[in-house]
């Protein structure tokens, strides 16, 4: 079924990976709003049982290396690739973009690849996959 959740462990483990908010590739306009939605996450990833880290990445030499260390470090369920890697038309971005999904395939074949459009957006991307309650998060009503 396309869609359906997995069977998840009671903590899926999701990392996101995305351009550092000072990289050079993130626009100088757009980097406190990377920066403050980053930070913006961890209270909904926490608040619906997610274990959640943000990996930061570039396409500079050793720019993979602190993913391939939390891939390898402990069982990861879920890696979400922000939009900011998969939405420039820049062909070395493209490139780091097809070294992620490899990375990720190579490294931990069970890992699902998840995509967001904004960090605010991460948890309904792995709501998307794994069987989170989303009326956990800050705001929602109980059922």
């Amino acid at each position: 079924q396309l869609n359906s959740k997995m069977a998840a462990t009671a903590t899926p483990t999701i990392i996101l990976v995305g351009f550092a908010p000072d990289h050079a590739l993130v626009a100088e306009e757009m980097r406190e709003r990377v920066r403050s939605g980053l930070a913006a996450l961890h209270e909904p990833m926490r608040a619906v049982g997610v274990n959640y880290q943000f990996v930061g990445i570039s396409p500079e030499q050793g720019g993979l290396d602190a993913l391939a260390q939390a891939l390898a470090h402990s069982p990861v369920d879920g890696v979400v690739i922000g939009f900011g890697v998969r939405g420039m038309s820049d062909p070395v971005v493209a490139h780091l973009l097809e070294q992620v999904v490899d990375l990720v395939r190579t490294k931990s074949p069970s890992t699902r690849v998840l995509f967001n459009v904004s960090p605010a957006s991460t948890v309904q991307a792995v709501a998307r996959w794994f069987p989170i309650d989303l009326s956990l998060l800050p705001g929602q009503q109980q059922q």
